[in-house]
């Protein structure tokens, strides 16, 4: 069974100890899986997600508004990574394409190292225009920037050494 806590929120919710607590809790009760979803930033539109000719859902609702807190999914699952044990830990769909490749593979490797081989990542395009107008892509070749960044994290080679253990 794989969960999706809420990385999100409408209003500032005064710390995500929730958030942490749903790990934890899903790692003692046996979930197989737990995973984050991403977003950048937000537009000014939030009708769109629920516009499917702009890639919304039919009906959709975007759950937190322009000015909403979303934690950023990679450094939020190395952090629950030390708060669990045996639960793997993944993205949903993290924008890969608005990430530097090098430094993504390495922050991927890093944190399958650190969760013990427990990370999963799942990648795609996304659809809001506006986080690929913040970031200084073009949104039409997203696709593409997204087939460059796997290129070339694949080609980096980027490893993260396990950790050592030192006996005394």
């Amino acid at each position: 069974m794989t969960i999706q806590p809420r990385n999100f929120a409408a209003d500032d919710p005064g710390g995500w100890d929730r958030l942490v607590d749903t790990a934890v809790a899903a790692d003692a009760a046996g979930i197989d899986r737990i995973i984050l979803s991403d977003h950048v930033v937000f537009g000014e539109n939030p009708e769109a997600y629920a516009d499917p000719t702009r890639g919304g859902t039919k009906g959709g609702r975007q759950p937190t508004g322009p000015d909403g807190h979303w934690l950023e999914p990679l450094t939020t699952l190395a952090f629950l990574a030390g708060q669990t044990t045996r639960v793997r830990l993944g993205t949903s769909i993290l924008l890969a394409a608005l990430r530097r490749p090098v430094v993504l593979a390495k922050t991927a490797a890093t944190l399958d190292v650190l969760s013990g081989g427990r990370f999963d990542l799942g990648v795609g395009v996304g659809w809001q225009e506006e986080e690929y107008t913040a970031a200084g892509l073009e949104f039409a070749a997203r696709g593409r920037q997204l087939d460059h960044t796997l290129e070339s994290a694949k080609r980096s080679g980027a490893k993260a050494e396990p950790p050592m253990n030192h006996r005394s």
